[in-house]
């Protein structure tokens, strides 16, 4: 089963969430802790402030005040937690010390803005680049039984790259969900690909709909076998398929669940490639209601 035992976390100012987050899986787990922030380098225009202003160092002082505050907060739930000051523009600051450190989990604060710049967006840099898997966090939830939503791809031509993500992706939201004491549901979004060519073809609506109802049951049973090892931990009420495009049908699915926390694998595409194409996870940032792990795959 797979566990996650050393986090980066990364420090805001104004939200705390995911010093939070990292506090609560760190206690039951006994993960340890490296609070963060990274310090961008500073504009020219700092030149022009009156002598004796020694800018770098203010700001060196209020980053590292920033991460003792931040690890203060995280010692207050009964976790020890080490402080690192980071140079760069956070998005390659992550990056680098999540290689350098050996990290296997990096926790930051989700885009609270509504909208991700695919190609700009620190997050979205995180998702395409960061080796380890990374934690959006929006908030800590109160709910009494937290809800754990691992969207898998079930399709029946799958490959054995998509079964060991899956893989992945469960054993992670199984370990996510027995340190925050939640249950596990799984999602199956499928495409019906012969729609569009049934209606312009003329198929009457009555046989579309009966197109989709076994459809709708052997994306069913597809599930049931991408899960197969571990059908034991998930209620059957926990199983979920719908039909949509993942992009479109995942948040309001979330949101209509009351999901706490989504699990997702992501094939990282950079380039060109991201531009034309994107990938879901990066678009759910700017939807999902509730927290998410991107997951890559090995």
């Amino acid at each position: 089963m797979r566990r996650f035992t050393r986090f980066l976390v990364s420090a805001a100012e104004s939200d705390n969430s995911a010093v939070a987050y990292a506090a609560r899986l760190a206690a039951p787990s006994g993960a340890t802790i490296t609070i963060t922030n990274a310090m961008e380098q500073l504009p020219a225009a700092v030149e022009q402030l009156p002598e004796g202003w020694d800018v770098p160092q203010l700001v060196l002082a209020w980053n590292k005040d920033l991460v003792k505050r931040a690890a203060a907060r995280a010692r207050r739930s009964g976790v020890d937690a080490e402080t690192l000051v980071l140079d760069g523009a956070p998005g390659d600051a992550l990056v680098r010390e999540v290689e350098r450190g050996g990290y296997d989990l990096l926790i930051v604060s989700a885009p609270r803005n509504g909208i991700v710049n695919s190609t700009l967006s620190t997050a979205a840099r995180l998702v395409r680049e960061c080796p380890s898997p990374v934690l959006f966090v929006r908030a800590v939830s109160r709910r009494r039984v937290p809800r754990v939503l691992v969207a898998v791809d079930a399709h029946v031509l799958r490959d054995q790259q998509v079964e060991a993500l899956t893989t992945r992706l469960m054993e992670s939201a199984l370990w996510f969900a027995e340190q925050i004491g939640g249950e596990v549901h799984v999602l199956h979004a499928w495409q019906s690909l012969g729609d569009g060519p049934m209606r312009w073809g003329g198929v009457p609506p009555a046989a579309i709909a009966r197109y989709h109802a076994a459809a709708g049951k052997e994306a069913h049973k597809e599930l049931q076998k991408a899960i197969a090892p571990f059908r034991d931990r998930i209620a059957p009420s926990g199983m979920h398929v719908r039909m949509g495009d993942p992009r479109k049908v995942i948040a309001p699915f979330a949101k209509e669940k009351r999901v706490d926390l989504l699990v997702i694998g992501t094939v990282a595409r950079s380039g060109f490639a991201a531009g034309i194409i994107g990938n879901t996870a990066e678009v759910l940032l700017a939807r999902l209601p509730c927290s998410m792990l991107v997951i890559k795959p090995e």
